[in-house]
C-alpha cells in the first residue's frame, strides 16, 4: 500500500458513449488521479450473458487477454502444454486469498454487505 501513500484522490467515471453491438459493449472509464486533468483510460470489454461481465480489460493500448495469450503461447513453445499446466499448476497451490487482489477485493465487498 506504500505505492499509494500519495493519492488524495481518485475520481472514476465511465464514459456515457458506450460502444454496443449484439451481446458485446465496450464500456471506457477515465480515472483521475489527484486532480490530474488528464485521466488515465482503461476500456472494458464486456459481454452480455444473462448479466454483463467483464471479459477483458485494456490500458494503454495493452489487452490483458492477449497478453496472457500471448505469455500461454511462449510457455507452450518453450516447454510444451505440459509445461504450461505444471506452471499454472503451480501458481495454484501458491494461490492464497491474503495475497490475492481479487480476493481481498471480493471479501471487502462481503464485509460491507454484511454491514448493511
Amino acid at each position: 500500500m506504500a505505492a499509494y501513500d500519495d493519492l488524495d484522490g481518485i475520481k472514476i467515471t465511465a464514459d456515457p458513449k458506450v460502444k454496443r453491438k449484439d451481446n458485446k459493449a465496450i464500456v471506457r472509464l477515465n480515472i483521475h488521479i489527484n486532480g490530474d486533468p488528464k485521466p488515465v483510460v482503461v476500456s472494458l470489454k464486456m459481454m452480455l450473458s444473462n448479466d454483463w461481465h467483464i471479459y477483458d480489460v485494456v490500458f494503454s493500448g495493452v489487452s490483458l487477454v492477449k497478453n496472457y495469450q500471448a505469455s500461454f503461447n511462449s510457455q507452450i513453445k518453450r516447454k510444451g502444454i505440459e509445461g504450461l499446466m505444471a506452471k499454472a499448476s503451480k501458481k495454484l497451490r501458491k494461490h492464497t486469498s491474503e495475497n490475492c487482489p481479487v480476493c481481498i477485493a471480493m471479501n471487502f465487498k462481503k464485509s460491507m454487505l454484511a454491514k448493511q
